[in-house]
């Protein structure tokens, strides 16, 4: 399921309106898409950056998923801890 709902979201201390069902997926689609468990999805998610956190769930932007899957991310990418 993609999600179809505008959000206003806030990053960085600018406030962004992104139309969610044309941007990003579940992480249970992200999980399926890349072969790997939804804790990995997560992971990737707070260290390259390829996702953001609404309502305490995380969505993940299917570009961002598929570069990482093709080792496009490298560790200029990578949030620091």
């Amino acid at each position: 399921m993609i999600f179809g709902k505008n959000v206003a979201m806030r990053r960085k201390g600018f406030k962004q309106e992104v139309d969610m069902s044309e941007v990003f997926i579940t992480t249970r689609q992200a999980k399926d898409r890349a072969g790997v468990t939804m804790a990995t999805i997560e992971n990737w998610c707070k260290r390259y950056s390829i996702g953001i956190k609404v309502g305490g769930t995380y969505r993940v932007d299917p570009d961002k998923l598929d570069s990482l899957l093709r080792g496009e991310q490298n560790e200029e990418n990578k949030q620091s801890d």
